[in-house]
């Protein structure tokens, strides 16, 4: 029989994998989710683990637009969320494009629908908590 401080113990490990599973498979997803002819909006999804990620909306000098993300800056936010630990502050997906909340209402909130898809699809197989 596992002791008191196993079962918490493991409860945190568990609670952190959903978190980072939930985080970092909601980015991916949300980049998808965003309308093509809006591309520039679909690169600014990214996580942050502790606060809001700081405005990346910087003018591009040639063309007066903020530059897109890289893939790599995304995964790279991916990753950092993926490694959440219960302790580390909340966990932020955010998008810093100008219209993105307008964007949300035209294409019927999805990313309220995203993130509800996500927060059922998430599972913590291949884990048990010891009884």
């Amino acid at each position: 029989m596992a002791t008191r401080a196993q079962i918490n113990e493991e409860l945190r490990q568990n609670i952190s994998t959903l978190v980072g599973r939930i985080g970092a498979d909601l980015i991916p997803q949300l980049r998808d989710a965003t309308a093509r002819d809006t591309g520039y909006h679909s690169s600014r999804w990214v996580g942050r683990i502790g606060g809001p990620p700081a405005s990346r909306d910087t003018p591009n000098t040639r063309s007066g637009r903020a530059a897109s993300l890289s893939f790599g800056q995304q995964n790279a936010s991916i990753s950092a969320v993926r490694s959440f630990r219960l302790g580390q502050g909340p966990v932020f997906v955010s998008n810093d494009g100008n219209f993105i909340e307008k964007l949300n209402a035209r294409e019927g909130g999805f990313v309220q629908s995203t993130v509800e898809s996500v927060v059922r699809g998430v599972s913590l197989a291949g884990t048990t908590l010891r009884r």
